[in-house]
């Protein structure tokens, strides 16, 4: 996984109605628009499951994935969308592929509607 020097901040109220602010670094050499709040290992394997299972979406119709720490969303979240700026934020995890593609096929839905 590499990193360019582009950064962002991007700011949003997680679960619990509290303003968050992650700064973020895009991966570069994706066909996605992915950016990540850490470089650990944890982030590049989410990175890693992300386009393994993104693989069937179109890249232009995905918007912006912000991959940020556990505790920046909340308790039990696992994603946010944030409406006004068309992101999405999913934590650092490690979860199964079926469930993954399930939750980002209902997202993609949400999308086109």
């Amino acid at each position: 996984m590499d990193y360019l020097s582009r950064k962002k901040e991007y700011i949003f109220l997680n679960n619990r109605k509290a303003l968050v602010r992650v700064h973020v670094k895009q991966v570069s050499k994706q066909p996605y628009n992915i950016w990540v709040e850490g470089k650990s290992k944890n982030y590049r394997d989410c990175v890693a499951l992300l386009n393994r299972t993104l693989v069937k979406f179109d890249p232009q119709l995905v918007p912006p994935i912000v991959v940020v720490s556990n505790k920046k969303l909340g308790n039990g979240a696992i994603s946010s969308y944030a409406f006004e700026d068309n992101v999405i934020f999913l934590i650092i995890f490690t979860i199964q592929l079926s469930k993954l593609m399930k939750l980002l096929t209902k997202i993609y839905l949400l999308l086109q509607i």
